[in-house]
């Protein structure tokens, strides 16, 4: 199947961090008859579990701390799976799509004109087909971010690597103002020398953080994408207030985070192991005034596009 919890890849990591002692004490069993449980009862997986829910509980049980490579590993794996998974999907789709068109095709036109319900179906396939595939890197983003969101909190021996940005906001409060008005930044310390490339590498649903491997931006990626790039100055600000928010208390008071923002900042840096990482979010609406200059008509238009150009 290609998943993480395919039998063999499984194995793999029980047999690497000697986990068959403490997997089989909870059944009773042997590793052979562990394993021709597996093989007789295909189900049973799906039943107790995933292979890396039940290889994260043995591993939190003995105390086994994985390597920082051994980590990535896991989330490359997951990240593999969830991407070959969408792709059997959509090319399931895409073929179920293809089969209803032929069959109208050999069957309407024995009793009809050749021209005319040739010509009609055709259009009617042609407008069908643009729809179904979607953005490569928005699809492997989305692939990505739910594939660790699923497999976030199975985890208990401290993988910082599943850690999303999604999950340290409340998305059903701040979906709106995304929609209406809001950019907001999610960062990460790790990347702060290489800010302006990061930034748009995340904009276009790439992964931000290299050693976290998790960090993305939110909000309206195509509009920050195209604001990075026609304006330096932009990139400069929101740099500033990034180095200005970097503390606990935002003395600061352009800075605007509020009491939820910095709740949400602690609690991730006590999620974190070694807390080499501290995610900043930025509401950079009020920033529009040192970034964007009305002089210039493209800077003028961001504002009129709602990228954050209120005054009051």
């Amino acid at each position: 199947m290609g998943k993480l919890a395919d039998k063999e890849k499984y194995r793999q990591y029980k047999r690497k961090y000697a986990l068959l002692n403490a997997s089989d004490s909870e059944s009773g069993g042997s590793e052979d008859t562990d394993e021709e449980e597996e093989e007789e009862d295909p189900g049973a997986e799906s039943k107790k579990g995933s292979g890396l829910d039940r290889f994260a509980l043995a591993m939190a049980k003995n105390g086994d701390v994985p390597t920082e490579e051994d980590r990535k590993a896991i989330l490359r794996d997951l990240i593999d799976a969830k991407e070959e998974e969408e792709e059997e999907e959509e090319e399931e789709a895409r073929g179920k799509g293809k089969a209803e068109p032929k069959g109208k095709e050999k069957a309407e036109p024995k009793g009809k004109e050749k021209a005319g319900p040739k010509g009609k179906e055709a259009m009617a396939g042609k407008g069908k087909e643009p729809m179904a595939p979607k953005r490569q890197g928005l699809k492997v983003a989305e692939a990505r971010k739910r594939a660790a969101e699923l497999e976030h909190g199975r985890l208990k021996v401290g993988d910082h690597a599943l850690l999303m940005a999604s999950e340290d906001h409340e998305v059903e409060d701040e979906e709106k103002r995304f929609q209406q008005k809001a950019l907001r930044v999610a960062y990460c310390t790790h990347e702060r020398d290489h800010f302006g490339g990061s930034l748009s590498r995340a904009a276009r649903g790439d992964i931000l953080c290299g050693a976290c491997d998790a960090v993305e931006v939110t909000g309206r990626r195509k509009m920050l994408e195209r604001a990075l790039r026609r304006n330096p100055r932009f990139q400069d600000a929101v740099w500033q207030e990034l180095v200005r928010s970097m503390g606990a208390r935002a003395r600061d008071a352009r800075t605007r985070l509020n009491l939820a923002q910095q709740r949400q900042r602690e609690q991730f840096d006590r999620r974190h192991v070694n807390r080499e990482c501290a995610m900043v979010w930025v509401d950079v609406r009020h920033l529009t005034e040192k970034a964007y200059s009305p002089a210039h008509d493209q800077w003028e238009t961001h504002k009129k596009m709602n990228l954050g150009g209120e005054r009051n």
